[in-house]
């Protein structure tokens, strides 16, 4: 099981990536599946706070979970792609002032 993974869709074994094919090619792009393990992980890697301008996370729904590398440019849904955001600079590209 060497070099093998889980795919956050349907939980088959891959070799690379974070979703096998089949969940990639038909299910929905944009954080699916990531509610009950990814986000939980990414918000208390980055201590609840927006790693751009330092903000606390008062409450989930306040920050995002934004790619580092965006799928379109070949990033991918591993945590080390993933950062903690306040919403302002994930909506708008700018946070706004504490």
């Amino acid at each position: 099981m060497s070099g093998l993974r889980r795919c956050l869709g349907c939980g088959a074994l891959i070799r690379s990536g974070s979703r096998c094919g089949r969940c990639r090619d038909h299910g929905p792009s944009r954080g699916w599946g990531w509610s009950a393990r990814v986000v939980p992980a990414v918000l208390e890697r980055d201590g609840h706070r927006c790693v751009m301008c330092g903000r606390p996370c008062p409450h989930p729904r306040h920050h995002h979970v934004d790619h580092i590398v965006p799928l379109a440019r070949g990033g991918t849904d591993d945590l080390r792609n993933l950062r903690t955001v306040c919403a302002s600079y994930n909506l708008r590209g700018a946070c706004e002032p504490m």
